[in-house]
């Protein structure tokens, strides 16, 4: 497994027993308008509760909200195992109970869920909501079956829905795999091998093929059924019972070899857990029970010499450096000025929020000295709108580049005279790099102020 930087080590720390925290299950009904559909939204939602029971007090902390859509006249109430498995670990759990008749408008109910993961972040910022503050800013979709197929309808063009996972999906109208190609956030498919009412091949597997997600993985429960993503149903049994093949598989092992894909994904992707991101991989991996697929791949950072920096590419979201194995403190930067020489190394986090860490990159200033004996001379110092450039043994070109401390470039010339002079009328008065670099690739930097 890959070094995490120390602080993400504390975070994992701190996240890790807040992941191992259980909490009571409260429960709410509750129905909400939608003005741009005109539309009574009725829903139960479960939550981390001081204590287990209806209209408890949310207990303190904020958390991540999951909308799961249900299937084909399945009420919320068979769903009991998905919510067991999320809010005891601090999820809040929202179950919209909208199209479970015979003659269900699928569009209707991919707008519930989508307008469900809305409300709920408005609710957490509204201080006459009981879950004001009880909200963090990340939520996800799921459902099962037509609730499955109906996440995809929600997830379409809309990226303030962090993740979503699906259960067994069924194909909708309108097409949840047509859906599924505008859709760019984390998805993960779970579909059961021996589903006879939805069967992978023409359903759920054909919508993670479509998806354009960053991310996305697929997984097959091996002989697992439509039906035991839930609990007990006469009317997922009735149908089930009418086709082939068969299910061996218990609904218990079903449903804990689910839970312990859904649970990591979330724990990961709504929580930031880089821990859950490596046991997920590693239940890919190894465990008997499923097969999977995964579309999720990174860079690795590569270091190079730009001017007087060093630099990570491709770009990342966040860089943690390290000298000679040792963190360097304030070091989060694409560019840092190294101090010695030896060997440095960067973290950056690409895809899934997780450092991953470069290869060694040996910083030397053999050929430097040899050319500071040129003795560049920078003069006035400090300067005013302009700088002169004394190279005073120079010969040939040489390439300059101006720097601010973040090491942003901000002029780049080329000088050829060994005496020259640069308009730097455009700089801010402040502290300056300023890069020379021969044509044999010599280089090497000075500081100057300018006022």
């Amino acid at each position: 497994m890959k070094k995490l930087i120390t602080l993400f080590f504390f975070l994992f720390l701190v996240s890790h027993f807040s992941f191992s925290q259980t909490y009571p299950v409260g429960y709410v009904y509750t129905t909400w308008n939608d003005p741009a559909r005109s539309r009574d939204v009725t829903c139960w939602i479960y939550y981390p509760g001081v204590a287990a029971g209806q209209n408890q007090t949310v207990t303190t902390g904020s958390f991540p909200v999951i909308v799961f859509g249900h299937g084909f006249v399945m009420g919320y109430d068979v769903y009991s195992n998905i919510w067991s498995a999320l809010v005891p670990k601090g999820y809040i759990v929202v179950l919209p109970t909208t199209e479970s008749g015979f003659s269900p408008v699928h569009a209707n109910f991919g707008g519930d869920i989508a307008f469900l993961a809305a409300k709920m972040q408005s609710e957490g910022a509204s201080s006459s909501s009981p879950f004001y503050q009880h909200v963090t800013d990340k939520s996800g979709v799921m459902g099962h079956s037509m609730g499955g197929g109906s996440s995809f309808l929600a997830a379409e063009n809309n990226t303030s829905i962090t993740t979503m996972v699906t259960l067994a999906a069924a194909e909708t109208n309108p097409s949840s795999t047509t859906a599924a190609a505008n859709i760019t956030i984390p998805a993960l498919t779970i579909a059961g091998s021996a589903d006879c009412v939805a069967p992978p091949a023409t359903n759920a597997l054909q919508m993670h093929t479509a998806l354009s997600s960053t991310c996305k993985t697929y997984i097959s429960i091996n002989n697992g059924s439509h039906c035991f993503f839930a609990e007990n149903n006469f009317n997922c049994n009735f149908g089930e019972g009418t086709c082939n093949p068969v299910p061996n598989i218990a609904r218990a092992d079903q449903q804990d070899a689910a839970a312990d894909m859904f649970t990591l994904w979330f724990d990961h992707w709504l929580k930031g857990s880089c821990q859950a991101w490596e046991d997920l991989q590693d239940s890919l991996a190894v465990s008997p029970r499923i097969t999977s697929q995964q579309s999720c791949t990174q860079p690795t950072p590569i270091i190079g010499l730009n001017g007087m920096y060093l630099e990570a590419t491709p770009a990342g979201t966040y860089y943690q450096w390290y000298y000679e194995g040792n963190l360097i403190p304030g070091a989060n930067g694409q560019m840092h000025q190294p101090d010695f020489e030896g060997n440095y190394t960067v973290e950056v986090n690409y895809l899934t929020y997780c450092p991953i860490m470069s290869a060694p990159y040996n910083y030397s200033t053999t050929g430097i000295n040899s050319y500071e004996r040129e003795e560049i001379k920078l003069f006035p110092v400090p300067a005013g709108d302009v700088i002169q450039v004394n190279r005073l043994s120079g010969k040939g070109k040489s390439d300059v580049k101006i720097y601010d401390v973040a090491g942003k470039l901000l002029i780049q010339t080329s000088l050829i005279n060994p005496q020259a002079v640069i308009n730097i009328s455009s700089l801010s008065s402040g502290l300056y790099f300023i890069n020379f670099t021969s044509e044999n690739g010599i280089s090497q930097s000075q500081k100057f102020v300018k006022r």
